[in-house]
């Protein structure tokens, strides 16, 4: 976690009395990362050179968004290089300052999307003077380019596959570097039966729940 956090503190649930008198305490809402299947999607854009502002913004303002990524090695320094080191796998935008926001979530949160900071006042994309919107086909077509370009950059580094690591509820882990939100650390709250991972992650002081795949996040 920032700030030299490493593990995110729980104490165990109070024990209450039949007939006691407790207050209503509201669900904390998920920030969805992972694509919604059968959703048309806006396409987005950040100001030039904020991405991660926006990201991490959007997230604190409970706005899902879908931001396809692919891999690339990071760069070594050439001491590190000389001793043999691994390049670490390092995740970057297949779009540089696209974000994708469901038309759902756009109709809903229009105004918030675009007073976030690291997001264009006007941040839609446009064809001339239509919005550019993905259909559910689209989406999923990126989502095979995606998988598609990691495979490549596996089979490139002599490797198989990508790592096969599910980590269990209460497992300290962290986002791959440069992926949305990027190196933040997080721990496991919920593995659903899609196997996407709910995770409380800390930005800017302020704990949220966010939503990922498997493939976006490592040990730490």
């Amino acid at each position: 976690m920032n700030g030299g956090q490493n593990k995110m503190t729980t104490t165990a649930p109070k024990l209450y009395e039949i007939g006691q008198f407790v207050g209503y305490v509201p669900i904390e809402e998920t920030v969805d990362l992972t694509p919604a299947p059968d959703a048309s999607y806006y396409v987005l854009q950040t100001e030039p050179g904020r991405e991660m502002t926006a990201q991490a913004n959007l997230v604190l303002r409970k706005v899902p968004f879908y931001l396809p990524t692919v891999l690339r090695a990071a760069r070594l320094s050439a001491r590190r290089h000389a001793a043999g080191e691994d390049h670490e796998d390092v995740a970057v935008p297949l779009f540089p300052r696209m974000i994708l926001i469901s038309e759902k979530v756009v109709n809903a949160k229009h105004s918030t999307i675009c007073t976030t900071p690291g997001m264009l006042s006007d941040p839609y994309v446009m064809f001339g003077e239509c919005f550019a919107i993905l259909r559910p086909f689209a989406v999923q077509v990126i989502q095979y380019i995606e998988y598609g370009e990691r495979e490549v950059y596996y089979r490139a580094k002599r490797r198989k596959g990508a790592p096969v690591y599910m980590p269990k509820v209460g497992e300290d882990v962290k986002f791959m570097v440069n992926d949305v939100l990027g190196g933040r650390r997080g721990t496991v709250a919920d593995i659903d039966d899609d196997g996407r991972i709910s995770l409380w992650v800390e930005i800017m002081k302020r704990t949220v729940r966010v939503k990922t795949t498997a493939d976006r996040i490592e040990p730490v």
